[in-house]
């Protein structure tokens, strides 16, 4: 028997469901990427479902009340305007950052992947690059970035459920830092458990760490190859940029741990650059 993509993963929402508490691949993407997409310390939101918090991740009242005990920190959070400024993290279903869903998109529009670079962590919606290049271009943005992970999952549901974007004008990847590797847990709750116990067990044996890096680049390269496969279908281009370098130090997000707007700025001025001569 022929094997198609329905076949498939009929037959891992199958073992799935032999193995893994009745879970099935899309309910287990979506509890992975909401729960990431919406992780504040010390709470997180029911879900999935559409939310809107003000922390996200490394962007937290913690860090933030730190930075304004501390007088340089204060200085840097004055000189970027973020003294009492509220942010909102939208969240859909999904958990990407946006205030409306992806189940059905039928306008032009940029579709980003990439890390917390992407996401925006302590950052304004609109002040993110996806946004900015969107803005541009005239377009929506399909924002899939995931903070802190690899592109396995973004990628996976741009596979999955990429169909429901009916008119992309590009596909633009903003590729994390090298060395992650994304997985699903039955339990998302557990992730940073795992987490932390990986990197015990690396720290004691530094040959994982070098088989993770191993196969974080494995899944870079398969990542690549999944997202240019579906560019190429729908006859779009693919812009895939691994620059993270900062020109502008001075420009910093909330959290003072991620790049500022004027960053941003450029990362959307370098695709928009692209695209012209594409």
């Amino acid at each position: 028997m022929m094997v198609n993509s329905d076949t498939m993963l009929e037959n891992i929402d199958f073992l799935l469901g032999e193995h893994c508490s009745g879970a099935d691949l899309r309910s287990a993407l979506r509890c992975a990427i909401w729960h990431n997409g919406v992780y504040q310390i010390d709470e997180i939101a029911d879900g999935p479902c559409a939310t809107v918090n003000h922390w996200q991740g490394m962007d937290n009242p913690e860090v933030y009340q730190k930075h304004m005990d501390d007088p340089a920190s204060r200085n840097l959070l004055e000189q970027n305007n973020w003294v009492g400024t509220v942010i909102e993290y939208h969240a859909n279903s999904w958990g990407f950052r946006s205030s409306v869903e992806y189940d059905h998109v039928p306008e032009p529009c940029i579709v980003a992947l990439g890390c917390s670079f992407t996401f925006g962590v302590g950052l304004h919606e609109h002040q993110t690059w996806p946004s900015v290049l969107g803005e541009r271009l005239g377009v929506r943005v399909v924002n899939l970035g995931m903070p802190g992970h690899s592109l396995d999952l973004n990628s996976l549901w741009l596979t999955m459920e990429g169909d429901a974007i009916l008119n992309p004008v590009a596909v633009c990847v903003l590729e994390p830092p090298n060395g992650r590797v994304s997985w699903l847990v039955q339990n998302p709750l557990e992730s940073d458990v795992y987490t932390h116990q990986l990197r015990e067990v690396g720290e004691s044996n530094p040959r994982i760490i070098s088989n993770l890096l191993l196969n974080s680049l494995a899944h870079s390269y398969r990542n690549y190859h999944a997202v240019k496969a579906w560019a190429n279908s729908r006859g779009v281009p693919l812009l895939w940029n691994r620059n993270l370098l900062n020109p502008y130090v001075n420009s910093l997000a909330r959290d003072l741990a991620h790049f500022g707007p004027k960053w941003h700025q450029h990362k959307a001025n370098d695709f928009y650059s692209h695209l012209k001569n594409t």
